[in-house]
């Protein structure tokens, strides 16, 4: 496991969010952390365990509030690292708060656990990270703490429990025994040896006349090896030097027929020159006047936008008087016949005067009709009574 950033707040004596980034420690391949007892150095390590195992072991069973700063209200701490084989990166992070009304009530621990994949963190479980770390949470306390003054209990281990450990720490260290390739390599070794002593029994024996005449002759071809060497490096630079002179050459011939066209094209430059010449001229010359020229236009424009705005305000000013000149005809025909309209008027308010009355008279006979009934009525009910 390779740490990359360890981010701390209320554990233990890192009161306030404090962050480590490991990257430039790791880049030194070996490094250490010292300090006065007392000042954070086992919490780092056990802030690791805690936030990846979920148990510290110098803790009693209430790790929540044992864990976490006296003054703090919120333990939280984020661990990156790297592990496996292909160093994937993992991110191991636990949170849990104080209450607020109970000191010693702590929430749960909230364990979050993710995986780098391409651009972004995904999550995983806690037994997948562990499964890349290749420690069992037992063994990875026993590895951390042993610089810690626990030596004595990884003495105290059994044989099983010591060779288990020792397996799972250095369990890749397998992938190195060379035994077999040695026991492969040794096997070809004796046979190429077999081989080659075959071949010198052919060859006869060797005397120092005719070996010193093989060095001789090796020397020779060494020196004709080295002339030939140092012929091939001049040819090559003499046919870098040809290639250069050819392409100079290529060069300079798409150079003259440049030249050529240009020079073939002087007199419409000229012209051209002629009228790029005159044109200036005519700008510094005409220039204010064509600017206030457009500047006269662009306020004619102006002014007939402004008044064809106006035009079309009267228009609508004129139809619009038009109309209250016919609305005030119609009013003014109403106001002279006003005579005439409170005549009706008195005449309408007498028939309806009327017309209450008459309503008033059929309800009085009505109720006269009625009355002589009841009376008809109590005359027969009395004659009755009488009789």
């Amino acid at each position: 496991m390779l740490p990359v950033k360890l981010t701390l707040e209320g554990i233990y004596s890192y009161r306030e969010r404090q962050t480590i980034d490991f990257t430039r420690l790791t880049e030194a391949r070996l490094f250490g952390i010292f300090g006065p007892v007392g000042s954070g150095k086992s919490t780092i390590l056990e802030a690791m365990i805690y936030a990846i195992y979920g148990t510290i072991d110098r803790l009693n069973n209430d790790v929540k509030y044992n864990v976490m700063n006296l003054q703090s209200d919120r333990l939280f701490v984020d661990f990156e690292f790297r592990a496996g084989e292909d160093g994937r990166l993992y991110r191991a992070t636990v949170e849990c708060r104080r209450s607020k009304k109970r000191f010693a009530d702590v929430s749960s621990p909230k364990y979050l656990y993710h995986v780098w994949e391409g651009d972004e963190w995904l999550p995983c479980t806690r037994e997948e990270m562990v499964g890349a770390i290749g420690l069992t949470a037992q063994n990875f306390k026993r590895v951390v703490i042993i610089p810690q003054g626990k030596f004595q209990e990884f003495l105290m281990l059994r044989d099983k429990e010591r060779t288990d450990m020792m397996m799972e720490l250095f369990g890749e260290l397998r992938r190195y025994d060379l035994s077999g390739r040695v026991a492969y390599l040794e096997g070809e070794t004796t046979r190429r040896v077999i081989d080659l002593r075959g071949q010198l029994t052919g060859l006869g024996e060797v005397d120092r006349e005719r070996l010193a005449e093989r060095k001789q002759r090796y020397v020779a071809l060494q020196e004709e090896i080295a002339g030939v060497k140092k012929e091939i490096h001049e040819g090559q630079e003499q046919v870098e030097r040809g290639k250069r002179v050819k392409q100079l050459t290529d060069e300079r011939v798409a150079r003259q027929e440049e030249e050529r066209k240009l020079l073939e094209q002087r007199e419409a430059m000229a012209g051209l020159q002629a009228r790029v010449d005159e044109y200036e001229r005519c700008l510094q010359q005409f220039q204010q006047p064509l600017s206030r020229r457009d500047e006269t236009g662009r306020r004619l424009a102006e002014s007939a936008r402004v008044l064809s705005g106006y035009r079309e305000q009267l228009t609508a000013k004129q139809v619009e008087l038009t109309r209250f000149s016919g609305q005030f005809s119609q009013l003014k025909q109403a106001y002279e016949g006003r005579d005439v309209l409170k005549e009706r008027a008195g005449q309408l308010e007498r028939l309806l005067h009327l017309r209450a009355i008459s309503k008033e008279r059929d309800e009085l006979k009505e109720r006269h009709r009625k009355g002589e009934e009841i009376v008809v009525a109590t005359r027969r009910e009395i004659e009755m009574l009488q009789e």
